[in-house]
């Protein structure tokens, strides 16, 4: 999640320095993320004989319309040609536009930052709560120990009485 967050992120960073260069579409189709209808295109593009795919996962439109979704999709078809922007220092990157929608990357990270954020906090507490537990345990221990000296004391003053 994470990962995602930060790969659409850095597209949105990235993105206006990518150079051009000519791929085909591998997919194109939609799919539900809750109550949203997500565009899923893949491509594939090759540069110096090696040959890269990649999606838009990270810069995916979002509609809560299946239809504004569908028409969106519409726009591509399998094997079709299509101008895609490929990172110069990292061919692995690719974006199909150099447009990259800011807020949906934005949303992921904020998403990712919470998340991690929740992870963290739960795990602190849960650690928080052993070690007070060994620290309650511990003196439970202590306390049962101190009964039992009161006890033999008490018993060996009755018996020297």
């Amino acid at each position: 999640f994470g990962k995602e967050a930060w790969r659409g992120w850095s597209l949105v960073q990235d993105a206006p320095s990518f150079e051009a260069i000519q791929g085909t579409i591998t997919h194109a189709r939609t799919r539900s993320e809750g109550k949203d209808q997500v565009t899923d295109v893949g491509f594939a593009y090759t540069i110096d004989g090696t040959r890269y795919e990649g999606d838009n996962h990270a810069t995916a439109n979002s509609y809560r319309d299946a239809m504004l979704a569908s028409r969106d999709v519409g726009r591509y078809s399998v094997n079709q040609k299509i101008t895609l922007y490929v990172d110069p220092h990292d061919p692995a990157r690719a974006t199909l536009s150099r447009d990259v929608p800011a807020a949906r990357a934005l949303v992921r990270t904020v998403y990712a930052a919470l998340f991690y954020g929740i992870a963290i906090f739960s795990l602190i507490t849960y650690v928080r709560s052993r070690k007070r537990a060994r620290v309650l345990a511990h003196a439970r221990e202590l306390e049962r120990q101190r009964q039992e000296e009161f006890e033999q004391r008490r018993l060996s003053r009755k018996q020297t009485a």
